[in-house]
């Protein structure tokens, strides 16, 4: 077998001379210099080896070797030497010394021990790079997991078993406590009550989706927030992720929007009850008044709703009823002389009067003493009552408060569906002065009139094959037609079925349900299309058979645009969660270097490459070498995961030898095992 050749640097020192041993390292390129020349020839070239010839008899030898390795780092020193002691061997070992050949021996042991003193040199410098790469790669990775820990605009939270390991200052800021307040403290704490019950149940079974809880800031202030949890491993530990998004607008923009779809509904059906109620069709005004006032202070949440007509000459107010809710009752008897109340009467010829401020406003403070500071009225909305073109009376809502310096803020919505109430005691009064039964079915027509017309809600009245028979603005104004294009045509032309509507329609038809509520697309003359909420009633004749669909259509394109933006949000949610995915691979790949060069140095030791090991030393080798491989396990199960997510999870089958892993389960706690007097032992049992 043909030898390696390696570069050698033979020095020569007082002691001896070295010419002799040229000869036995031919096919090596050999360079003979003195002692004093081995700085220069180290510089200029790059040597795997020096012999040195020494007596290894005084201190100069070994300070000769140690300056030689300060200069040669990474090559192999080989001394040739007479001396055999053991003690000054390991000196000069010490001293940096790789191998020494007897002198006696040199002819038959030179070549073998210079090459295996290279080798080992080679491979220790190797491991040397190897470590420092592996270093430097954990300092990178760990740089890289703090960057994206710090960056993301998310709360994260680390901890084990509740306690709090690590955050970002993302949480900090959204909590309002510092750092170093949060780590090691007990992260349940963070949660009232009834969302920590929620979060520990979570924990317990593992739940990874997102979830809503309320949070306590340092402040004391609460604010809910979304938590999406997720178990990883570090160090053989498992610790879970929590990953805490700050959604208190996003939640307050939903409950804004669902309260005010819930009150233009509640109102919308109010309307239609109102003008269905038998006081309000047989021209009972006494009680369709009381009807509307008590719907009225309830939809509106006021304390008091009065109805006021004015006499002849329009120089009084007289109260027709003035509803209490506190104590719902109905009262009357009081009058407002417009002499007493000049800027009063002159503020209610507008078309509407609405006064946030009670105690600030010029109009009211002629009512303050003896009505609205007695009762604690903070708020006025006045809405006027027409009827044949002029103003016969006042509809007011008043809001009451214990704290007279308080106001209410009137809404357009509250605003609007004032006006309407207005609109019904305009149909009421009508509906009183007609006696016949003429004057019955005109007050319908004017009942269903007001609502068609006065409706911020598109009505329409559709007959059983589906015809249109009336239409109100609203409506046209959402289609984008004319009274006189939509007349008589199909309403079923206009909505954008699903699968299932006529199913539902039976139902509704058959008496099985009272009301028909979905979301569908209605088409407007552009060809486009818009997103509207549907109220489907059934008017039924007077022997019980259905006669019309009564259809409120409510134009919910605001809430549609409102919920794209929430479902794209949450796709950004998604991609922040993907991210995280990315991280937690990037860490498991990052966990593997430093684990294979513990298995690599295990597996090296296994095989007495370095030298020989007792059984006890090779038991302990193979543990770790079993351990390294278990971890490595857990490493590929953590990037697994990414596989799981992708739904691209395939299942491994091999057999397992069932004597090998009890040995190994025995291996790792035989010590303790020992140390407490106790023996271990397996026995298989055949079937």
């Amino acid at each position: 077998m043909a030898l390696n050749s390696y570069s050698i640097l033979l020095l020569e020192t007082n002691q001896n001379d070295n010419e002799w041993l040229q000869p036995m390292l031919l096919q090596h390129q050999v360079t003979l210099a003195q002692l004093s020349e081995a700085k220069s020839i180290s510089s200029a070239q790059s040597m795997d080896a020096v012999i040195l010839n020494l007596r290894l008899s005084n201190i100069q030898d070994f300070e000769i070797i140690s300056s030689i390795r300060e200069l040669l780092p990474n090559g192999a020193i080989l001394v040739i030497s007479e001396n055999e002691d053991d003690a000054v061997m390991a000196k000069a070992i010490e001293s940096g010394v790789d191998d020494f050949i007897c002198k006696n021996n040199i002819i038959k042991n030179l070549q073998w021990t210079l090459t295996s003193a290279i080798e080992r040199r080679k491979r220790f410098n190797c491991n040397i790079r190897e470590r420092k790469i592996s270093e430097q790669n954990e300092d990178n990775s760990e740089a890289r997991w703090r960057f994206l820990f710090e960056a993301t605009s998310e709360g994260i939270m680390i901890h084990d078993r509740g306690t709090i390991l690590d955050v970002n200052h993302a949480l900090a800021q959204m909590t309002g406590y510092e750092i170093e307040e949060l780590i090691g403290r007990n992260g349940f704490e963070l949660a009232t009550p009834e969302s920590q019950e929620l979060i520990r149940k979570n924990i317990i079974s593992g739940y990874e989706k997102p979830y809503r809880v309320n949070v306590i800031k340092k402040d004391g202030s609460i604010f809910i927030v979304e938590i999406e949890g997720k178990i990883i491993s570090q160090s053989s530990q498992n610790i879970r992720v929590a990953v805490i998004r700050d959604i208190t607008e996003c939640h307050k923009v939903e409950t804004a929007l669902h309260a005010r779809e819930n009150l233009l509904r509640e109102q919308s059906q109010t309307l239609v009850e109102l003008a269905n109620s038998k006081a309000f069709i047989k021209g009972n005004l006494v009680d369709s008044v009381q009807e509307i006032t008590q719907a009225a202070a309830i939809i509106l949440d006021v304390e008091q709703v009065g109805v006021w007509l004015y006499n002849e000459d329009c120089s009084q107010l007289e109260s027709v009823d003035l509803y209490n809710r506190k104590i719902s009752s109905h009262s009357q008897s009081i009058v407002l002389k417009k002499e007493d109340y000049p800027n009063y009467f002159t503020a209610l010829e507008t078309n509407i009067n609405s006064v946030n401020d009670s105690s600030k406003s010029i109009v009211t403070q002629e009512l303050s003493k003896f009505y609205l500071a007695v009762f604690g009225v903070t708020s006025v909305l006045n809405v006027p009552i027409w009827l044949g073109g002029s103003v016969v009376g006042i509809v007011c809502h008043a809001y009451f408060d214990s704290d007279i310096s308080s106001s209410h803020q009137w809404t357009l919505e509250e605003e609007g569906f004032a006006i309407a109430i207005a609109d019904f005691l305009t149909l009421a009064i009508e509906a009183s002065e007609r006696k016949a039964a003429e004057k019955a079915l005109k007050q319908s027509e004017a009942q269903f009139r007001a609502i068609f017309e006065r409706s911020s809600m598109g009505i329409c009245l559709v007959d059983i094959k589906g015809r249109i028979i009336d239409i109100n603005p609203a409506l046209c104004k959402i289609l984008r037609y004319n009274f006189d294009e939509l007349r008589q045509k199909n309403f079923t032309n206009y909505i954008c079925f699903e699968k299932g509507d006529l199913e539902l329609y039976k139902q509704l038809i058959a008496g099985k349900i009272e009301r028909l509520e979905i979301e569908r697309r209605l088409l407007h003359k552009d060809g486009g299309t818009v997103w509207t909420h549907l109220s489907i009633s059934l008017i039924v004749h007077s022997n019980g058979r259905p006669k019309f669909f009564l259809a409120i259509i409510e134009n919910i394109s605001e809430r549609k645009e409102t919920e794209l933006e929430l479902r794209k949000s949450k796709e950004a949610a998604e991609v922040a969660s993907r991210a995280k995915s990315e991280f937690l691979a990037t860490m498991s790949h990052e966990l593997r270097t430093p684990l294979n060069a513990i298995m690599g140095l295990s597996q090296l030791l296994q095989q007495e490459i370095v030298g020989s090991i007792n059984d006890k030393q090779k038991e302990y080798i193979d543990c770790i070498y079993g351990s390294g491989l278990h971890l490595l396990e857990l490493i590929n199960d953590i990037l697994d995961l990414s596989k799981v997510e992708a739904g691209k999870e395939e299942l491994s089958l091999f057999p397992l030898r069932v004597e090998d892993l009890c040995n190994y389960v025995i291996s790792t706690v035989r010590e303790r095992a020992e140390e407490k007097g106790l023996k271990l032992y397996f026995q298989l049992i055949n079937k």
